[in-house]
């Protein structure tokens, strides 16, 4: 199998609450496509989980506060360089 793997480790105050591992859902043609890819995963994840916990502290009196914004970690320079890039492309 020539796919990538990607990692993604969500904490709220230092606890891991998700921890998964899998082959990208697609063939990347260079490291830094795989890097963005597992990068928007990682994201798409992190979203669903800050919804998720937002309903079940709206339903269930859950007290759990999330930081707002959420931070994402990359060791990916790639990434890094491109989604600087991007900003710089829509602040000006």
């Amino acid at each position: 199998n020539c796919k990538s793997t990607s990692g993604i480790h969500i904490c709220i105050n230092n606890t891991p609450i998700i921890r998964k591992s899998s082959h990208q859902p697609s063939f990347a043609l260079f490291i830094g496509e795989a890097e963005i890819i597992a990068n928007c995963e990682t994201v798409r994840q992190l979203t669903w989980t800050g919804k998720h916990i937002e309903d079940l502290k709206r339903n269930k009196n859950i007290n759990i506060e999330l930081e707002k914004p959420s931070s994402l970690y990359t060791v990916s320079k790639t990434t890094v360089n491109l989604l600087k890039f991007r900003a710089r492309e829509v602040i000006y």
